[in-house]
């Protein structure tokens, strides 16, 4: 959308002259755009990017996604980046073009790049061509929309816990299940699909859903830091059917505000992969949209869980370099022993950290996996209530790696939450 205050006369080069714009020569910008509105805006004015996502209007040399565009497009010419950036042009103040730039800031600048920016693929490899970060459908969505709820007790996040809060409390009975199938409706009511611009800025193209998340508080997505680049910019939340508008589901878009990426991240060894998602407002919560709870308390916090049996969810692909599902999908494997998990990948893998951050699951003979899932979703441990009258989920794991798909004798590798929880609280709030 276009500051408003345009003025009725402006200035000309290149011989183009237009009422209420000024003209400038590719030396600008490093692409061959003639004509952008004039208008007088101050630095810091609220604004709307070309694809409607609330930001600011600061000078272009400030904005990264900008620079990264007029840098790609130094060399490409791409008709579609020179529109966007056309189209966010706010303003002009000392002789400098203003943008209007995104409002996603990343709190860890040296981490916001990611194997997830492929829109048109399901599956994006690591630079060895071996490890998959499984990626959900792709789809136009319904229009943002967010819905601010009342703020909590006393200003300030904490992480919820069952006995007060009731999180973690799903929509659906839950069985034994033997194969991946579709969820029932409202079973995963923390389920989020993070989605990201086209990566060629066709602005008629809707969005891609290219990893997971799980709602842990009103405002926060924890997800994997791999997941996380400058082309994501929202949250759906309380989604069922990826595709359908007609699945009973009424999901919400709510856009993110910061992202807070784990500091001793490390791209090439895939270890301290985790990061938060401060959302713009607060999630409307209802039985469809709530947060799930966290390992705080004894003895869950400290519990060896090998052997057990959790579920994973996601709209991942259903094989390697397979299909995408439509529908939210579920699936239930075992915890396997770290040494056990690390002996094989480690074959191929020398430099691949296995300790006391992460943890496999999966099958010895392969079959079930997180490629069934998205990078960033959940591993969720069913709790036995302190009453002893009904369950409720624990996450205790997020989808980062693997070796292709359900591969024999190498499961997926999981975020372990546990120890994660000072880092995730030490940033509700910050």
């Amino acid at each position: 959308m276009l500051n408003n205050h345009s003025v009725s006369t402006g200035t000309c080069c290149n011989s183009c002259w237009y009422p209420t714009m000024m003209c400038c020569n590719q030396k600008n910008f490093g692409i061959y755009i003639l004509c952008f509105v004039f208008s007088f805006s101050c630095a810091d004015d609220a604004c709307y990017t070309p694809d409607g996502q609330p930001g600011v209007c600061i000078y272009y040399i400030n904005c990264d996604i900008i620079v990264r565009l007029l840098t790609l497009n130094s060399q490409k010419r791409d008709p579609n980046i020179e529109s966007y950036v056309l189209q966010s042009i706010c303003g002009n103040r000392d002789l400098s073009q203003m943008v209007c730039c995104p409002g996603l800031r990343f709190s860890h600048d040296t981490a916001t790049t990611s194997t997830t920016t492929r829109a048109t693929t399901t599956t994006a490899a690591s630079s060895g061509g071996f490890f998959f970060f499984s990626g959900p459908s792709t789809s136009a969505p319904s229009p943002i929309t967010t819905t601010l709820s009342p703020p909590p007790q006393g200003g300030l996040y904490k992480l919820p816990t069952n006995s007060v809060d009731r999180c973690g409390m799903s929509n659906a009975s839950h069985s034994r299940v033997v194969g991946g199938m579709d969820a029932q409706l409202g079973a995963w009511p923390w389920m989020a699909a993070l989605g990201y611009r086209s990566s060629n800025y066709d602005l008629t193209t809707g969005p891609t859903y290219l990893c997971g998340g799980t709602l842990i508080t009103a405002r926060h997505v924890l997800t994997a830091a791999h997941c996380i680049n400058y082309l994501l910019y929202f949250v759906r939340l309380g989604e069922h059917d990826i595709t359908s508008n007609n699945d009973g589901a009424n999901p919400v878009d709510i856009y993110v505000e910061k992202a807070f990426i784990h500091e001793q991240y490390n791209e090439k060894t895939i270890q301290n992969d985790v990061a938060l998602l401060r959302l713009q407002n607060n999630a409307p919560l209802s039985d469809m949209i709530k947060p799930i709870c966290l390992p705080t308390e004894e003895p869950m916090r400290s519990r060896d869980v090998t052997y057990y049996s959790p579920f994973i969810a996601g709209w991942g692909t259903t094989s390697y370099r397979g299909p995408t599902a439509s529908r939210l999908q579920e699936v239930q494997v075992i915890v396997l022993p770290t040494d056990q998990c690390a002996f094989n990948y480690k074959l191929y893998f020398p430099d691949q950290v296995f300790d006391n951050t992460v943890l496999c699951a999966g099958f010895p003979q392969g079959g079930k996996d997180s490629c069934q899932g998205d990078s960033g979703g959940p591993l969720m441990l069913p709790q036995l209530s302190a009453n002893g009258q009904y369950y409720y989920f624990n996450l205790i794991g997020i989808v980062s790696y693997g070796y292709e798909c359900a591969k024999a004798g190498f499961p997926g590798v999981y975020v372990k939450v546990t120890t994660y929880i000072p880092w995730i609280e030490s940033k509700l709030n910050a």
